[in-house]
């Protein structure tokens, strides 16, 4: 089936987050969970349920930028996570820790990036991610000075109890998949990280995640649910924070991009055309500057929204004579007409 993107649109959004439920690191200050972008899902009796991005560990303890990375100040044996439902207009019905069953591994610090989905049984299925610390020969010097001393794994969770409880399912470990660049290249910068699930039309769950900064996407499939899954593939385009939409009419599209880290950016949509995930069209690049190529997606009249920073990220504010920093809107518009 022939498949057409028929128009875009940009726009330009100003308007600060006013995210309901939002809380914040005692230490520095600033927003450390919300009910956002990631770790969310609406369940089918109207609810948003929430899984903090961050441990218990975190939230009490605060972050120091001044004691290292993050990953660092919150290696952890057993972890606490947090889990908080809303009403569909925001209030907070219920907050409340629970563990996870059966990690099997020891000292790691963690995040979640997925939406959590519902099953069909009622279950909520999420995926987490766990964060290693290398030992020292492991470590990786980095041509600008930073030495990178993490590796990042993705793990699959099941809830049959509204999220009080959670056990673990299944996990991708990087040191187990040997992900590479390309058939025999060199290893993936960071691991297998910022996960995120869709249940596709078929029944399949596709979790689509990173690997690097530069390195191709991978994904894996679980065909019954969430029960087992698939070794994780590569897609062949890289991206971070990758985001799944399921479209009215069936298709399959998945935002990222990225260029070089801080530099101007390619940010795409993928789309696959029969909503399997078994086979990508190449990625529609929407756009080409500077930015750091996360996005956030939304779907609206049957259009896809994809929101992406056109910014100097993380270098000093005129480094690329942008006129203005701003976050930008793409309205795509994806017809399977001929």
């Amino acid at each position: 089936m022939p498949c057409t993107i028929a128009r875009m649109a940009i726009a330009c959004s100003v308007r600060p987050c006013l995210a309901p439920l939002v809380t914040y690191d005692r230490f520095s200050g600033h927003k450390n969970d919300d009910f956002g972008v990631v770790g969310s899902g609406r369940l089918r009796d109207g609810t948003i349920v929430h899984i903090s991005h961050n441990t218990m560990m975190h939230f009490e303890n605060g972050y120091d930028r001044a004691k290292g990375h993050m990953h660092e100040q919150f290696q952890q044996d057993d972890p606490t996570f947090r889990f908080q439902r809303a009403s569909s207009d925001g209030q907070l019905l219920e907050r409340f820790p629970f563990k996870v069953s059966g990690m099997p591994w020891g000292r790691r610090s963690y995040q979640v990036y997925s939406p959590i989905l519902e099953m069909d049984d009622g279950d909520l299925l999420a995926a987490m991610e766990w964060v290693k610390l290398l030992p020292e020969e492991r470590w990786r010097h980095e041509a600008h000075g930073r030495i990178w001393k993490l590796l990042i794994g993705t793990f699959i969770v099941r809830s049959g109890d509204g999220g009080r409880s959670w056990d673990y399912v299944t996990q991708f470990d990087p040191d187990e998949v040997k992900p590479v660049y390309g058939i025999t290249d060199r290893p993936l910068d960071d691991g297998i990280d910022e996960a995120h699930m869709a249940k596709l039309p078929n029944g399949d769950i596709l979790c689509v995640m990173r690997t690097g900064a530069y390195s191709p996407l991978w994904q894996a499939r679980s065909r019954d649910g969430g029960r087992t899954w698939d070794a994780p593939e590569s897609m062949g385009w890289p991206g971070v924070k990758p985001q799944l939409e399921v479209l009215p009419n069936g298709v399959l599209a998945c935002a990222s991009g990225r260029g070089s880290y801080g530099h101007p950016q390619v940010t795409h949509v993928m789309i696959s055309i029969d909503g399997t995930g078994h086979q990508w069209e190449a990625p529609f690049n929407f756009h080409t500057g500077p930015g750091c190529s996360y996005t956030t997606t939304m779907q609206r009249d049957g259009k896809l929204h994809v929101i992406y920073s056109d910014s100097d990220f993380t270098r000093d504010m005129g480094t690329h004579g942008l006129p203005v920093q701003r976050i930008r809107r793409a309205v795509i518009d994806i017809s399977t007409d001929a």
